[in-house]
């Protein structure tokens, strides 16, 4: 009797000592990892079509706040020292905004466009 029962617990022990489940996978995305950062890229506006004037974009309003200065052009933000279709914003008034393309300013303002 005792020895049918080392037998047993021999055999139980054996079959212990296998894995139950298949080798377990390697994960290929973290969750809990932090995200890397990685480099914003210029947004292009014009796909491929050849840069309009500023007059033809909407000037919708103007935040004057120092360095932190921002505009809404055609429902997208464009803050101070950013790119817009090629002119860059040097510059946001109470009811304008200066941009600078090839050493030539040029104005856009908010009654151009009401």
């Amino acid at each position: 009797m005792t020895n049918r029962i080392i037998i047993v617990v021999n055999c139980m022990l054996f079959i212990a000592s296998f894995p139950v489940f298949p080798e377990q996978t390697r994960v290929i995305h973290d969750p809990f990892a932090k995200p890397e950062l990685t480099k914003l890229t210029e947004p292009t506006t014009d796909h491929g079509t050849p840069e309009t004037a500023l007059s033809e974009h909407h000037l919708s309003s103007t935040l004057r706040a120092g360095k932190n200065s921002m505009i809404i052009v055609d429902s997208r933000v464009i803050r101070l020292g950013e790119k817009f279709n090629g002119y860059k914003l040097i510059a946001v008034h109470e009811r304008a905004a200066i941009f600078l393309k090839n050493q030539k300013q040029t104005r856009l303002t908010l009654d151009d466009n009401e």
